[in-house]
């Protein structure tokens, strides 16, 4: 069974005050629409169930401008939750449907993307991370649940905040992309994060619309581990380093 199913309505979540009855009928015609479009694409999918899910939600705005953004999170998070309920998760409760993230883009039309993961906590005797900032931390990798490690990470998406933990080599990593103005409809793994390679404007993540395993190989490929510098090397740095130290000292 897959582990992740990508759904593209192409489509935006409307923003649909339910006042009157011909209101009503339009929010109700739209709901429909996207409880069948999903339940088409489960069914195509194979049906599949899962104990708990992460839900990302992307959306494709055709031309940039002023969008009321709030509105769209509303929507899209009433309509897709809905619409999973009774098919990829029985529930739509917190211990069924343990996290969202939302994505904003521009693309040549309007669409909306749902990547629906499998998060196998249920099953693995998962725990609460003992944390005083986890009740409030939206960040899909947390250093202290394991199961999340196996997720992806966007760069508009929020990076752990602990103090305890935020001298992490891929936390560090994370901060690096961000501030390198990394796509924010790009992907990474942990395995990306942590790999010791330049982080530097143009680096970029996975297209979530391509196969992992092609990208990713080409991804390694094009971010060699640095060189680490033998012993030899290192003094040898350092001694043309107090060297010119001595040099300005002089001067």
């Amino acid at each position: 069974m897959a582990e992740k199913v990508t759904i593209i309505l192409p489509m935006l979540p409307p923003s649909l005050p339910a006042e009157g009855k011909t209101q009503r009928r339009r929010q109700q015609a739209e709901e429909k629409k996207w409880q069948d479009y999903i339940a088409s694409e489960w069914t195509l999918s194979g049906k599949p169930k899962f104990n708990t899910i992460r839900v990302t939600l992307i959306f494709s705005f055709p031309e940039k401008g002023q969008y009321a953004l709030a509105d769209y999170l509303a929507t899209g998070s009433k309509l897709v939750g809905d619409a999973v309920k009774g098919r990829f998760i029985s529930d739509d409760g917190p211990e069924q449907l343990m996290g969202w993230s939302f994505l904003f883009q521009f693309g040549v039309h309007p669409q909306t993307k749902v990547i629906i993961e499998a998060v196998r906590q249920a099953d693995e005797g998962w725990q609460r991370p003992s944390c005083s900032l986890y009740e409030n931390c939206n960040a899909p990798i947390c250093p202290l649940d394991q199961t999340s490690l196996k997720g992806t990470w966007y760069p508009r998406e929020e990076i752990c905040h602990s103090r305890t933990q935020g001298n992490l080599p891929w936390i560090r990593a994370q901060r690096k992309i961000v501030a390198s103005g990394a796509p924010a409809d790009r992907y990474f793994n942990l395995l990306m994060l942590e790999r010791n390679c330049i982080i530097k404007k143009g680096i970029a993540g996975l297209d979530p619309n391509e196969a992992d395993t092609t990208q990713f190989k080409k991804w390694l490929a094009d971010h060699p581990v640095k060189k680490e510098m033998s012993e030899e090397e290192k003094k040898a740095r350092s001694a043309h380093l107090k060297k010119f130290q001595f040099q300005d000292a002089d001067a």
